[in-house]
């Protein structure tokens, strides 16, 4: 009888520390993905457009605020990702050299317009393109600057191909850098 006690205690001991192991470790678990999701938030709201500085680029008399993508980096990333372009908005791409450039929409869900903008600062194409879509669109020409905007706002704008974009000054200070 004394040995049965004692048999059913040392299984109540075990049991008891199985639980305590089995609780510690998926409170570990819960604390790691609660972190990694913290992490994540804050890296996404670190992305957002909202914290991203713009400048003012001009159409003749029409001003559109424009991130700028310089880095190789930056450019890679472009507006992927992103859920949405407020109005009025853009980002201008600007490159190392003056060559032919193409892009795609991989990871993109915003539909756009793109001009692609030599080295003059004259439109040299507009096009638009789709969200997803993997096909490239060229410049077509040499270029120095790509510029994308919600899909047909160059159209809803007068803004044609030929005309000459302005940077403004905070611009050309952020190239010089």
């Amino acid at each position: 009888m004394k040995l049965e006690r004692r048999k059913r205690a040392g299984l109540k001991a075990s049991e008891n520390a199985w639980h305590s192991n089995f609780k510690k470790i998926h409170m570990l678990r819960l604390k790691t993905l609660l972190s990694l999701i913290f992490f994540v938030l804050l890296f996404i709201l670190n992305m957002s457009p909202k914290t991203q500085k713009v400048y003012p680029l001009y159409f003749g008399n029409k001003k559109i605020m424009v991130e700028l993508a310089i880095t190789w980096p930056q450019r890679a990333r472009g507006l992927m990702y992103r859920p949405l372009l407020d109005k009025d908005r853009g980002m201008l791409f600007v490159f190392n050299r003056n060559s032919r450039h193409c892009f795609w929409m991989k990871n993109t869900k915003i539909p756009l317009s793109i001009a692609f903008i030599d080295k003059g600062l004259k439109i040299i194409k507009i096009a638009d393109m789709k969200p997803y879509d993997l096909s490239r669109t060229c410049s077509g020409g040499k270029c120095m600057f790509a510029l994308e905007v919600n899909k047909g706002w160059f159209r809803k704008n007068g803004i044609t191909e030929g005309m000459r974009v302005r940077l403004s000054n905070s611009i050309k200070m952020k190239l010089r850098d």
